[in-house]
């Protein structure tokens, strides 16, 4: 099931499975059930949120991360 497909699976950028890992996010599902204020963190920015959407988006996965991602200023 593509709920508990491991991030570290889709052949992301090491660095950003690396980042995921550590906030927390293992599968896509734990990205599409956190949403997209808990996705913004210490390494995580605007080009992780826009991969993770088109995974999300290719698999017909309900999230709320926007289209155009703003980068929040911490």
């Amino acid at each position: 099931m593509d709920v508990d497909l491991r991030l570290d699976t889709l052949g992301l950028p090491v660095r950003m499975v690396n980042a995921l890992k550590r906030n927390g996010f293992i599968t896509l599902g734990d990205v599409a059930r956190r949403g997209v204020m808990e996705l913004l963190g210490p390494g995580i920015g605007p080009e992780t949120a826009r991969r993770l959407r088109f995974e999300l988006d290719r698999r017909g996965m309900a999230h709320d991360i926007p289209r155009r991602f703003v980068k929040r200023i911490v």
